[in-house]
């Protein structure tokens, strides 16, 4: 059967957003999303979900190691896989999505302020 669901852990280095999935490497590959849904119009570039918001449409890739860090960045036309428009001071109103991608394993994790933009495509709700 599949592994067990992996761990995940968001922290902040200043502002940058920083991801940490604990599991056995061979388990990925993953990719990351965030959605900004705890204020009306919310940020939706970097969601992982089909379709553009404000021109961007990111999902960003974690390195087999399963640390990610996401560098602030304040420019719309800035962001890209890697690079964020989240800062710190915007965590409560964020959630989470992590999707696994590889031949043998598929799925989905998410957490946050609203899960039910991920659990309408399917994702599992964890409690990191």
């Amino acid at each position: 059967g599949p592994p067990a669901d992996p761990v995940f852990a968001i922290s902040w280095n200043g502002d940058n957003l920083v991801l940490d999935i604990t599991t056995s490497a061979e388990n990925g590959p993953y990719r990351f999303g965030i959605a900004e849904t705890g204020v009306d119009n919310g940020w939706m570039g970097e969601d992982c979900l089909e379709g553009a918001f404000g021109g961007v449409d990111v999902c960003h890739t974690v390195p087999v190691d399963g640390h990610l860090e996401l560098m602030h960045m304040d420019a719309v036309d800035d962001i890209t896989d890697g690079m964020t428009l989240f800062k710190a001071d915007m965590a409560p109103g964020l959630t989470y999505y992590v999707e696994r991608n590889s031949l043998d394993f598929q799925g989905c994790w998410t957490w946050g302020e609203n899960t039910s933009i991920y659990e309408d495509v399917g994702c599992d709700v964890v409690t990191p």
